[in-house]
């Protein structure tokens, strides 16, 4: 009995992780068939311009950022999964269920994928939303230098330069905060 106990529980043990790690996240590990996998999902134009180093840098950015989200208690709940699945999911395989044979994902990755992203964009709509203030100047200058000249009225075109600065700010801070917590972060590339 006794050698039965030991037996199961040492089958109970987790079996040590053998795969190649080749870089680590505030310690958490990306590992090398996550690269392959990720590298299989581009096209044959994409694979020829995109280097094993770019996608450990895209792999890195998007650990750093679902690891943000974790900290600010961003998370998706399983009723926005499933409307993932029904709305993004489900006609996409319908429609075109050659894709994701091409992009080399089985229906519950591209759910993974897709509710990574989810989590990622409610992160970036938050940060957004804290920075985004524009000044009637910035609108002005913008008329004056690209519209003015051009026979348009103020009042035409001001709709579009608001949406213009609000989509460049907000891209500006995304990016700024992504480099903020690349430089927060304790990143190792062990290639």
């Amino acid at each position: 009995m006794v050698v039965f106990t030991v037996v199961f529980i040492y089958n109970l043990k987790p079996e040590t992780d053998t795969r190649e790690i080749e870089a680590l996240v505030n310690g958490q590990p990306i590992y090398s068939d996550e690269i392959d996998k990720e590298l299989t999902t581009l096209s044959a134009e994409q694979q020829e311009t995109v280097e094993r180093i770019d996608v450990i840098d895209f792999l890195v950015e998007k650990r750093l950022l679902i690891q943000a989200a974790q900290e600010e208690g961003i998370f998706i709940t399983q009723e926005e999964i499933d409307q993932l699945r029904k709305v993004q999911i489900n006609p996409y395989l319908s429609r075109v269920p050659g894709i994701i044979a091409k992009q080399n994902l089985t229906p519950e990755e591209l759910t993974d994928k897709l509710t990574e992203q989810a989590v990622i964009n409610k992160l970036f709509d938050k940060k957004k939303k804290e920075l985004t203030i524009l000044k009637n100047e910035e609108v002005r200058s913008i008329y004056e230098t690209d519209y003015k000249d051009k026979n348009v009225s103020f009042e035409d075109v001001e709709a579009e330069i608001v949406q213009f600065l609000i989509d460049r700010k907000q891209a500006n801070i995304i990016l700024s905060y992504i480099n903020s917590l690349k430089l927060g972060a304790e990143i190792d590339i062990l290639i």
